[in-house]
């Protein structure tokens, strides 16, 4: 009979083995009989637990098979090698001996489970004081904690085991985000980051290449579905799956997988694929490949582990040039030359070993895998994990000893205290031990953070090995390459994507399926909107950047005094203002001069006025466009030609009607004094003067900026004349023009000795004429630029007109006369 003392933690036992492990106890205990003997073990003060995956497992006969990889009795030894250090050490766990059983659990859930069995707490195991006994209950070891197993698939139920006994757990593979839940998982620790940081590696090395259309392929299995998940839930909206492939060795023949890669091969935009498998699947898809002579066409992104395996079991060939997301490992310092110094002839404690050293490592027999310096070099890396962990449980408990026992070299107190595993998982998340990596800690999750290392399989000194060509540093999505990549596409690394990169201002129009895409060029007006998926017109007087991503404000354009036009426009208004004032001054010192009078010196002085006025007005037409220009140009652009005109037209009149009325009378007509000459010309001008300033109040002389053309970048700087204003006053002094043609015109006949009406008419009958010309080009061109220039020219040749016509005969005569004189 079992005591009352007993029979809580029996029932704990039984419990638990009925609902955890259920029938996969029945098997796995069938598998552990079948290695009951088989077993690593090492005694000391303190034990900790190994579940290693040495060999494959016959799913019919649930019997242990062949053996696996090198790399596995690597890690085996990595853990008895760590072991053995720490003992050695005086600083770390003094006068205290870490002790370790190892169990192979034949990479199945069942027999990981029973395997767990062996190391649930001591007190179930104990031998009843009423002399019952159970079978192989003597052989059962006290364990503190266990590292591995390396599968997540056997990781997970084997954590939620061992969550009913309290004991930790610290695996050196498993890197299933299910485990990161510590609700579920709560005692589960690891030295690997979880898989969601892996497909974010692998993400970031998508995006660095441009491979934004690939296949994703998975096994049928928790690992497979798992790390495919996490790739989807990683990768962005731009990384597009051709189509999802899921592979089950129980559920499809080769001609399956020859279906398969038959699918592959008719996307002809993907030829990348992003692989999560278990060796068994992968291996066959490589055969598949291999059938269908598709070897060099697909370029596989996955784990190292996987590359590994693949590599070893005869697709190197296939997997070469791929890229492959390490695990964060490093290699063991000491471990390679103890692991070389294990010789048959020696006593090996390992009873793995000879199966390992048969198959792998002893040359002098037969043997097409055997490839001594390709295993131990790539399996030595992968010891790293398990030392990590090793390290791991030493200096937790070592912190232990020194918080019970401060001040003692030697803690008996430890080996009890060892044995709560929630004291021992305490320590394990507050303390930072020294690893191969150097300074580790886990995080809340039970999770290390860490670069992934970048590996390529390639050939290299006649034989395939794992290259490091640079990393992945997922906490800033940065990829590092530092090595050469010899692809198998080439020089250049492969194009995986279903369309061109869109250009600057493209946009990409998704086709049916969602993935592949044809590029649509916006105006060039418009820019990409925020999400990609159109063109948006830049308001009016913006235009895209180069990138086509924002709208700039264009710079307006108008007549600077650097351009061409403006240098001779301006120099043709200084120079007539010269003239214009040599001619002021020649007026005035010559203004007793019977020509001077007779031509009435108070009419020319208003036309003088008025010309020098059209000169200056150039200088207010170039200058930039602003309130206080463009209020001085609208005044004094119509103005200009009033005040010339209106004294010519005085002038005229005056003179059509001394000769009209000479031809009935001697009596002189009335108005005709210099006084009243003047009066009639100033009230000419003020009716323009009127026009000007009603239009100012009707629309404020403001600079405008026009884009005259949206799909061209130009925007016009100008002063806002309107049509309308331009017209009425163009009306005006064409009504004012035209009176000074029909007084010239009725005067034609006055005596040859009195010129100065023949004077007015070459004046008016060209203005006339430059007017006829001016209107309508002025009209027609819409370009502001352009209508400034010809509005400044037309000013220019009215003043240059008025100048020559009016006064140079005049100037010429005078001389003359003083000429004569002298």
């Amino acid at each position: 009979m079992i005591r009352p003392q007993h029979e809580f933690v029996f029932w704990k036992f039984v419990i638990a083995a009925i609902v955890v492990v259920s029938d996969y106890v029945v098997n796995g205990y069938h598998l552990m009989a079948l290695h009951e003997k088989i077993h690593y073990l090492k005694p000391g003060d303190i034990m900790l637990g190994g579940i290693f995956t040495l060999h494959w497992t016959d799913t019919e006969t649930y019997s242990c098979t062949q053996i696996r990889p090198l790399r596995e009795i690597f890690r085996v030894e990595a853990m008895a090698y760590a072991i053995d250090e720490m003992n050695k050490r005086t600083d770390i766990l003094p006068g205290l001996q870490l002790g370790f059983q190892i169990l192979d659990d034949c990479g199945t859930e069942q027999s990981s489970l029973a395997a767990v069995l062996h190391f649930v707490p001591g007190d179930i195991h104990k031998v009843p004081d009423d002399g019952c006994t159970c079978p192989d209950i003597e052989r059962r070891v006290d364990i503190v904690g266990i590292i591995g197993p390396p599968l997540s698939t056997n990781a997970i139920p084997t954590s939620k085991l061992l969550n009913l006994f309290h004991m930790p757990q610290i695996s050196h593979a498993a890197t299933s985000d299910e485990l990161s839940n510590k609700r579920i998982h709560p005692y589960f620790l690891r030295t690997v980051p979880p898989e969601s940081q892996r497909a974010q590696a692998i993400v970031d090395l998508l995006l660095h290449f441009n491979w934004t259309y690939v296949f994703t392929i998975n096994s049928a299995e928790s690992y497979g579905r798992n790390a495919i998940d996490k790739f989807t839930a990683a990768a962005p909206e731009s990384i597009c799956v051709a189509e999802h492939l899921e592979l089950s060795s129980e559920l499809l023949t080769d001609e399956g997988f020859d279906k398969v890669v038959e699918k592959m091969l008719n996307n002809s935009n993907a030829r990348v694929v992003v692989l999560f498998s278990l060796t068994r699947e992968a291996d066959r898809l490589f055969s598949a490949l291999k059938r269908a002579k598709a070897e060099k066409i697909f370029t596989f992104i996955t784990t190292d582990r996987e590359a590994l395996d693949l590599g070893q079991g005869g697709h190197a060939g296939s997997v070469a040039g791929g890229l492959f997301v390490g695990s964060v490992k490093t290699v063991v310092s000491g471990l390679n030359d103890h692991f070389k110094s294990l010789l048959p002839e020696h006593h090996i404690e390992n009873p793995w070993f000879m199966e390992y050293y048969n198959q792998y490592l002893n040359c002098s027999e037969r043997n097409n895998s055997c490839n001594v310096d390709f295993h131990v070099q790539e399996s030595q890396t992968y010891a790293s994990g398990v030392a990590d962990a090793v390290y791991a449980y030493a200096f937790a408990l070592d912190k232990m000893r020194r918080d019970l026992c401060p001040g003692n070299i030697t803690c008996e107190k430890l080996k009890e205290a060892a044995r709560d595993g929630d004291q021992l998982l305490d320590y394990l998340h507050n303390d930072t031990f020294i690893g191969c990596n150097g300074e580790t800690r886990f995080d809340s999750k039970g999770d290390i953070m860490a670069k992934y290392p970048l590996f390529v399989l390639q050939y290299v000194n006649d034989r395939y090995e794992l290259v490091n060509v640079g990393k992945v540093d997922t906490n800033t999505d940065t990829v590092f390459i530092d090595q050469p990549i010899n692809w198998n596409t080439g020089n250049v690394p492969p194009r995986s994507r279903c369309g061109e990169p869109c250009g600057a201002g493209q946009v990409a129009a998704f086709r049916q399926d969602g993935c592949c895409w044809d590029c649509w060029t916006c105006y060039h007006n418009e820019i990409i909107n925020t999400n990609h998926s159109g063109c948006e017109k830049c308001p009016s007087g913006f235009w895209p950047t180069s990138d086509f991503t924002l709208c700039e404000k264009i710079k307006p354009t108008y007549i600077k005094w650097t351009d061409g036009v403006a240098i001779c426009l301006v120099t043709l208004a200084i120079v007539g203002e010269i003239i214009t004032i040599f001619v002021c001054i020649f007026y005035i010192r010559h203004c007793k001069h019977v020509v001077i009078k007779a031509s009435s010196r108070e009419l020319s002085s208003i036309l003088l006025f008025g010309i020098f006025l059209s000169f200056a007005m150039i200088f207010g037409f170039i200058t930039q466009p602003s309130q206080i220009s463009c209020l001085l140009n609208r005044l004094g652009f119509m103005l200009c030609f009033t005040i010339i005109y209106a004294p010519i037209l005085a002038r005229a009149n005056r003179i059509y009607r001394i000769f009209s009325a000479a031809k009935r009378s001697a009596k002189p007509p009335p108005m005709i004094s210099p006084c009243s000459q003047v009066t009639q010309a100033l009230m000419c001008i003020s009716v323009q003067v009127i026009i000007n300033v009603v239009w100012i109040f009707l629309v404020r002389p403001i600079p405008l900026e026009v884009m005259p053309i949206r799909t061209e970048r130009r925007v016009e700087l100008y002063c806002n004349i309107t049509e309308a204003e331009v017209i009425t006053s163009v009306a005006y002094n064409l009504l004012l023009l035209i009176l000074c043609c029909l007084c010239a015109f009725k005067t034609r006949r006055v005596p040859d000795n009195y010129n100065e009406s023949r004077h007015i008419a070459w004046t008016v009958y060209t203005v006339l004429v430059i007017w006829c010309a001016f209107i309508p080009t002025y009209f027609a061109i819409k370009d502001a630029v352009t209508k400034v220039a010809i509005l400044s020219m037309a000013v220019l040749v009215n003043a240059w007109v008025n100048l020559v016509f009016m006064f140079f005969p005049k100037l010429v005569t005078v001389q003359r006369a003083e000429s004569v004189a002298v």
